[in-house]
């Protein structure tokens, strides 16, 4: 039996079930419900940001308001209100967030910010103990700030329509109910699985940062006129610079100007002499005489391939460039990450079910002999369409899912994430803006009004005159 309330009163007879349609979309993505009413002279009207509760069998499938409707008249007098709804994350958005914290948990940043900011929604749902060594919020929304300490912490979240903040580990919250061939919860013939090599990557090439590696020197030859020579490196220092032995003195280019022998610049790869110190022909048997010697910067390299998938489908590769990497052991392990999700087929599933309690950003496994597929999956999007009270099934929900193969890197990279400092700081002020109301009122009479004749002139309190040039009065000089 399907319930819907509008502001507390059920409107179940007053809604049309064609076109009602509930889409739960992934996680922090507001889920939506949609449904029209046809008004009669003196009938139910909707109310914008009244709130919207649909109930199954006393439990809720859809808690929200209303946050836009239309109207329209097909045959007097009838009026025809497509109601738009959005769940309980917008009524959390009312209000602008403007806090830092230091070294404290996700889950106790949540709380706090949920007891000052949203006090009517719980958080009986949220569980990252991960500490956030400093994080600030300027002028944000709290779905914003959830947003932040998800992407910091690898996690997801959202709000479900009880008002409870959900708050956990990506692809770690399971469904309520899995898949087989026997199971008997789906609409059997519903279930489509979907293969497709398209983003095969067996190979990869991964270049991370650039490090320090063994001292290098480079040798050049002066010929007394020539002022600038390569030194083929990128040095992590300022190098040394000796001509024939003899040491020189080297500044840094367009930083130092004047004082010393020759000038490093870093990213031009280059040594230039100043005119007074040029490098002469070498003499002797010697064919070179400068010699710059400094530590290199070479990027960090790591070729990683997946030698059971280029069996099975031959050599695909792949290059990814990713700077942040300060180890040859992350950067074999950004390849691993790479591998994990794209060396094998990615299947994408969707299926029907008269069952409800599935909820996008769950982990649901489908294992059946019959379409060759045992796998986990994560819930993409849940749709509920309702079929009309007295009918012997309520409705159908329509599930989409990815492969945890298929979901973004993020995921995968996740032992990369958990070895980095959790810290977000703009490092900027937060500026709180209050609103204060004030006002006041005078008023002045004159009893006796005496006049005088121009030319006017400055006075002060006993009415003597303090100057002889004439005062402007409302943008116009008086004089005589």
């Amino acid at each position: 039996m399907i319930t819907i309330t509008h502001n507390g009163t059920d409107i179940t007879d007053k809604v049309s079930l064609d076109g009602f349609e509930i889409n739960d979309e992934r996680n922090s993505t507001r889920d939506t419900l949609n449904f029209t009413v046809e008004k009669q002279p003196s009938g139910f009207t909707p109310v914008l940001n009244a709130e919207i509760i649909v109930t199954k069998d006393s439990v809720r499938i859809f808690g929200g308001s209303i946050i836009s409707m239309q109207t329209a008249i097909e045959a007097a007098p009838t009026v025809i209100y497509s109601v738009d709804c959005v769940d309980y994350t917008h009524q959390m958005d009312r209000k602008l967030v403007i806090e830092r914290f230091l070294d404290q948990t996700v889950e106790d940043i949540i709380t706090t910010l949920v007891a000052s900011y949203a006090p009517t929604y719980t958080v009986a749902n949220v569980a990252a103990a991960r500490v956030i060594s400093r994080i600030s919020f300027n002028r944000l929304t709290l779905s914003e700030c959830f947003d932040k300490l998800a992407k910091l912490s690898n996690y997801s979240w959202y709000v479900d329509y009880n008002k409870d903040i959900h708050f956990f580990e990506r692809n770690e919250e399971p469904a309520p109910f899995n898949l087989s061939d026997t199971s008997n919860n789906f609409v059997f013939s519903s279930l489509r699985i979907k293969s497709d090599l398209s983003q095969l990557r067996n190979i990869i090439q991964v270049q991370g940062g650039d490090q320090p590696t063994t001292s290098r020197t480079t040798l050049a030859a002066g010929d007394g006129a020539k002022t600038e020579f390569p030194t083929n490196f990128k040095f992590s220092s300022t190098p040394t610079v000796t001509v024939n032995g003899v040491s020189k003195t080297v500044g840094t280019e367009y930083i130092d100007t004047t004082g010393f022998d020759c000038y490093w610049s870093f990213q031009e790869k280059y040594v230039r002499f100043d005119p007074t110190a040029i490098p002469p022909v070498p003499t002797g048997p010697a064919t070179t005489n400068i010699a710059m010697t400094g530590t290199p910067l070479v990027p960090l390299v790591a070729v990683v391939p997946d030698n059971e998938s280029v069996v099975t489908y031959g050599e695909f590769e792949h290059s990814v460039i990713e700077k942040s990497l300060q180890s040859q052991d992350e950067t074999i392990t950004r390849g691993l990450a790479e591998l994990e999700a794209y060396a094998a087929a990615i299947t994408d599933a969707s299926f029907d079910t008269y069952t409800p309690g599935l909820k996008s950003g769950q982990l649901i496994t489908i294992d059946s002999t019959l379409h060759g597929v045992t796998a986990d999956y994560v819930i993409q999007s849940v749709r509920f369409r309702p079929f009309p009270n007295g009918s012997a099934i309520d409705g159908v929900w329509s599930v989409t899912l990815a492969s945890t193969a298929s979901m973004t890197l993020v995921e995968a990279l996740r032992s990369l994430l958990k070895k980095e400092e959790l810290e977000a700081d703009e490092m900027e002020v937060l500026l709180a803006f209050y609103r204060y109301a004030d006002s006041g009122n005078g008023d002045d009479t004159v009893d006796d009004a005496s006049y005088t004749t121009r030319p006017y002139y400055l006075a002060n309190g006993a009415g003597v005159v303090s100057a002889g040039t004439p005062f402007i009065c409302n943008f116009a000089k008086l004089e005589a």
